[in-house]
This record gives C-alpha cells, sequence and structure tokens, in this order.
C-alpha cells in the first residue's frame, strides 16, 4: 500500500486544496445530494444494511451507520500528512478539530519523522495532542526522532493502553 510509498502519498495529497479538507468534517452522507434520487436512496439504505427489495425503501433520516461512515471519512481525510501539516500551521481550534477527526479515523498505519519541518515545529503541547488523538486502529506506528520529553512520551503510553 502507500504505507511504503510514503513521499509518493504525500507529494499526491499536497495538491489537495485545504479548504476542501476542512469542509469534510462537517461531512453528513445522509444529507448528501445524489444527480439521481433513487441512486441516494439506495446508497442510504446499503449503508444502513437494508438489501434486496428493501434498498427501495426510505432510508431512516438518521442512522448509527451514518455517524460511523461520516467519522471514517473525515477520518480518513484527516490522517494525511499534508493534512496535518497545514492545520499545524493554523490556529488551535483548526488543529484541534483535525485532531478529533483524526481519533475516529480507520488508519492501520501512521509514520511521524520529527525531522520533517512541519512536525519539528510542532509544540509540546500540539505533539501530546496528535499522540493522544492517534486512531484506535492503529496497528503500526512510526514515529522517528521525536525529542519531546516526559509529557509526550506519557501520552504515547497512555494511547498504546488504550488500543483494544
Amino acid at each position: 500500500g502507500d504505507y511504503y510509498n510514503f513521499s509518493e502519498t504525500v507529494a499526491r495529497q499536497k495538491a489537495f486544496p485545504f479548504h476542501v479538507i476542512q469542509k469534510s468534517l462537517t461531512i453528513q452522507v445522509e444529507n448528501a445530494e445524489a444527480s439521481v434520487e433513487d441512486d441516494k436512496i439506495h446508497i442510504l439504505n446499503s449503508i444502513v444494511g437494508n438489501t434486496g427489495t428493501a434498498l427501495n425503501d426510505i432510508p431512516p433520516k438518521c442512522h448509527k451507520n451514518y455517524v460511523e461512515l461520516n467519522d471514517a471519512l473525515r477520518g480518513t481525510f484527516a490522517s494525511t500528512e499534508p493534512v496535518l501539516e497545514h492545520a499545524a500551521k493554523g490556529d488551535d481550534e483548526t488543529w484541534m478539530e483535525i485532531m478529533k477527526a483524526l481519533s475516529k479515523a480507520t488508519t492501520r498505519r501512521m509514520k511521524f519523522d520529527f525531522s520533517l519541518p512541519w512536525l519539528r515545529n510542532l509544540t509540546v503541547a500540539q505533539s501530546t495532542a496528535l499522540v493522544c488523538h492517534l486512531p484506535l486502529t492503529i496497528e503500526k506506528l512510526d514515529i522517528y526522532k521525536a525529542r519531546l520529553g516526559v509529557e509526550f512520551m506519557n501520552a504515547i503510553i497512555e494511547r498504546i493502553k488504550r488500543v483494544p
């Protein structure tokens, strides 16, 4: 996957406009528009688990599967290096919005090289927030050259304790 072609992935993702990413933080699949209404009905019914003739039923306005999918989509956008880098340069509110979305991602692998300028320039508070909000789905986490002290290390330990 892209984990091992990291530089190629980052280069591809950097071209994606951040304002579009910020809009992704409010994704609500249940309110999405479709060019064909029947397609929207079928998609929403598929999301909630309806099959067969039930695909044509009026889908529910709210459902836990919508919430789970919305969170996964937001997390997918938030877990990319270019998004994290851009958010780190913004204000604290933007950073924490991205952290909240990151925590709900379904990402299995992440890599942070703190020799990169954007990571090296994070405050201890931002670095700690980053590890505190890592998705619980992480199976492989690589952290390089993070010389951030005890608070950061304790945050990593606490996050690891929460992994199922």
